[in-house]
């Protein structure tokens, strides 16, 4: 028995190594990306920055939350004829949702609503750039974290040649960026979606002919759960996207290029390891759940989630601080001289991530809802504290305005949390 524990032990700790290493290579690469890109200049990158946001309120109201129900129910739905029942749901959405996107596209392309970059390539590039941490997520529920790891170094890898080509030969602009970028993310996509497949013996165009009522039950149920988080996501959008457009509204897409550098690393820094922690720990609080396992054990794999979320969050700060003007002056030197925003911008990305961990008692216990007014608080808050902030103090008042939006609703999360009788 002991034997058989230690190796539990061994395969979940090596997994959780896998995740970790394969992330922090996944972030120097990003790094390394993110320093040739800068290099089409503050405006350009300003307008990739904008677009980014558009990927993100993407996310938002239709692939965010639609991820987490299918991530909550995952685990519910047992035996391979309800397993392939439950990815032709997936799939469905994936297909309804590209044709969404698709048609916005061509309309604003017909009545040249943008020009430039080409909107239908910008349109691909969201697409594929928002499903790719969908479909990661999928890996991760069926714990091939080390695989997944090393695709997503892969799409690193191939990014980062490609970017060095277009720069070598001097023809590095916004909208090769963009190309080189959608191909090493359909690599990836393919390669998830094929092994995927193959675990479940699904065939899409077999699968896909067998759909009946049942699907739309199964449906039914991840909509109904992801209603409120399509509020949540929205209101999360206008915390932590909507600056980009004030900054472009009030100054200019230099300034929004300067400051989006800035998030950017600090996302790096905060955001993107506790993501890793949280696709870590999250099927494994769930599958206990769906196993009817809510005990001391899983408060023991909650307190672990919760310890190494606020170590990677300290880390994070310290680290901004004291290496955030080498950092800048690595990938571009005439960014540095912004460097001391990065340990404020890194803090409250931190306050913010924490309440987002926080938020996991609402997954648990079924009620997402109970986040939604302050959601909703924060989304309101930090848009006019934004506005205010940009307009009388630009930078300065934008990194003000983050510290307190995200400090009030950390504390508002912890307060409403005081009700699911947890302490850590």
């Amino acid at each position: 028995m002991k034997l058989r524990n230690l190796e539990i032990s061994f395969s979940k700790n090596s997994e959780f190594l896998w995740l970790m290493g394969g992330q922090l290579v996944s972030i120097l690469f990003s790094i390394v990306i993110v320093k040739i890109i800068t290099k089409i200049g503050t405006s350009d990158f300003g307008i990739y920055s904008l677009i980014l946001t558009i990927s993100a309120l993407v996310s938002a109201l239709l692939v965010g939350p639609s991820e987490q129900g299918f991530v909550r129910y995952f685990f519910s739905f047992e035996g391979l004829e309800n397993k392939r029942r439950f990815i032709n749901v997936i799939y469905l959405f994936f297909i309804l949702t590209v044709i969404l996107i698709a048609l916005i596209a061509i309309l604003m392309s017909l009545f040249k609503i943008i020009v430039e970059p080409n909107v239908l390539l910008t349109a691909v590039f969201i697409v594929f750039f928002t499903f790719s941490s969908f479909f990661a997520s999928l890996f991760n529920l069926i714990r091939k974290r080390k695989l997944n790891t090393i695709i997503i170094v892969l799409e690193k890898l191939v990014s980062t040649a490609l970017l060095y080509t277009l720069m070598f030969n001097k023809i590095l602009n916004i909208t090769n960026v963009l190309l080189v970028l959608s191909f090493s993310i359909i690599v990836g996509l393919v390669m998830r979606i094929s092994y995927f497949n193959s675990v479940f013996n699904y065939r899409i165009w077999r699968d896909l002919k067998s759909i009946s009522w049942r699907e739309y039950l199964i449906y039914k149920k991840v909509f109904v759960f992801s209603i409120p988080l399509v509020i949540w996501g929205l209101a999360g959008w206008l915390e932590s996207s909507s600056d980009r457009w004030v900054i472009a509204h009030f100054s200019n897409l230099d300034t929004v290029g300067i400051y989006s550098l800035m998030i950017t690393l600090s996302s790096y820094l905060i955001a993107t390891p506790l993501g890793v922690v949280g696709q870590y720990f999250q099927p494994i609080i769930f599958e206990q759940i769906n196993r009817l396992d809510l005990n001391s054990k899983s408060n023991k794999v909650l307190n672990n989630f919760f310890r190494s979320c606020i170590f990677l969050v300290a880390f994070g700060v310290l680290f901004s601080l004291l290496f955030g003007k080498l950092l800048l002056s690595f990938i571009a030197i005439n960014f540095a001289t912004f460097w001391y925003f990065l340990p404020f911008f890194s803090l409250s990305i931190g306050l913010f991530q924490l309440a987002q961990a926080y938020t996991i008692f609402g997954m648990i216990y079924e009620k997402p809802r109970v986040y939604l007014i302050p959601k909703i608080i924060l989304g309101v808050v930090s848009l006019l504290l934004n506005i205010a902030g940009v307009y009388y103090l630009q930078i300065i008042g934008l990194t003000i305005s983050m510290i307190l939006a995200s400090s009030i609703y950390l504390i508002m999360v912890l307060m409403i949390n005081r009700k699911f009788k947890y302490h850590l």
